[in-house]
């Protein structure tokens, strides 16, 4: 359920509850300000609202359970964060989470958050800090925003900083809770699911892909400590539930 109040007390008298409910034409008045996903992810104040409303939709909970059946609570990195919205969830289940993301309105948001929970946890600048490696690593709904030459790169470097790795793979064509209609037509690229996969085959140790709610592509993965040879890949198990 969205916390209008923390939303409330952030703003506070630039609070608008107008934001709060997905009007499509008010979202796309906002996105029009800007002219690349990068500017858009970064100063769009408005993805405060809502990230905070994406991960509220109980169509993420699939997302959730999908981290805690693959991995106890341990300590994990939430990258391209926004708002902490994934990596806050997941601390209340026992993880010790610490966060990656673009400097952007979202981070400065979620530093606030951390505050005023009496939460301490790393905040990373995801482009120019230096990121140690993880057991985990988990990067949802990303992917999407990164030109398709770029897509792998991004898996590559998730690899780098997590012994093991989850994400998700999501259509563009699907009209969803976290892509609606005006930011994929100007910020989101195409995600090829069946290549990606292909890659990650290829270059690592797919332990699980599970399809939830048709769309969401859920992927774990093992990648091997950084310049070492890779083992033979066991067999993975397959889940679609529709």
């Amino acid at each position: 359920m969205l916390d209008q109040q923390e939303l409330m007390d952030y703003f506070e008298n630039k609070f608008d509850p107008a934001y709060t409910h997905w009007d499509d034409r008010l979202w796309e008045k906002d996105a029009a300000r800007y002219k690349e996903v990068g500017e858009y992810l970064r100063e769009c104040k408005a993805l405060i609202y809502k990230q905070l409303q994406t991960w509220a939709s109980p169509w993420r909970a699939p997302y959730f359970d999908f981290v805690q059946e693959m991995t106890p609570s341990i300590k994990a990195l939430d990258y391209h964060c926004g708002v902490g919205a994934v990596g806050l969830w997941l601390r209340r289940y026992g993880y010790q989470m610490d966060f990656a993301g673009l400097k952007s309105e979202c981070t400065k948001f979620l530093r606030w958050r951390l505050e005023r929970r009496g939460i301490t946890a790393q905040v990373y600048d995801q482009d120019k800090d230096a990121i140690p490696r993880y057991p985990l690593v988990v990067c949802f709904e990303a992917l999407h925003y990164y030109p398709p030459e770029e897509q792998f790169e991004l898996v590559r470097e998730l690899a780098r900083l997590g012994q093991v790795v989850i994400i998700n793979l999501n259509t563009r064509n699907v009209v969803n809770f976290s892509t609606r209609p005006y930011e994929q037509e100007r910020f989101c690229f195409p995600v090829d699911v069946a290549g990606l996969l292909e890659q990650i085959e290829q270059n690592y140790s797919i332990v699980r892909h599970k399809v939830s709610n048709v769309y969401a592509h859920l992927v774990a993965f093992r990648a091997p400590e950084p310049n070492s040879v890779p083992e033979a890949a066991p067999a993975r198990e397959e889940v679609n539930d529709g």
